[in-house]
């Protein structure tokens, strides 16, 4: 692994935390208008920051990493930690959106892929 790919790898993380909370806003502004979400406790500017902030990464993460490396299984370890926690609070309907949004990520990382494999041929 040279310094040049991990910095890449470091520079689209960084990316894909940036995009991950720009598209916060209207996951989390439809996440707390179709779900109860705290208002006593909460990080970020408003109650649903956090809930759209998780679940753009884990659909982000996924799909950008596994197409622009071409390996889903580079995708798949950058967004291993929410994955573990989606499945350690599997009857939260935060943790069940956040793996929907990784394998709805994961699908259309593979379908990319495969396409581009496909034509390459």
């Amino acid at each position: 692994m040279t310094i040049k790919n991990i910095l890449l790898k470091l520079v689209l993380l960084a990316g894909v935390l940036l995009l991950s909370h720009f598209v916060a806003f209207p996951i989390g502004e439809w996440y707390e208008k179709d779900h109860i979400v705290s208002h006593e406790f909460y990080i970020g500017p408003f109650a649903g920051y956090s809930s759209g902030f998780v679940i753009g990464y884990a659909f982000l993460s996924i799909s950008l990493f596994a197409i622009l490396f071409g390996r889903i299984k580079l995708g798949v370890y950058f967004a291993l930690p929410i994955l573990v926690f989606s499945l350690l609070g599997i009857m939260d309907d935060w943790a069940q959106l956040s793996f929907l949004a990784f394998l709805a990520g994961l699908a259309l990382a593979w379908l990319i892929l495969f396409l581009k494999r496909r034509q390459a041929r």
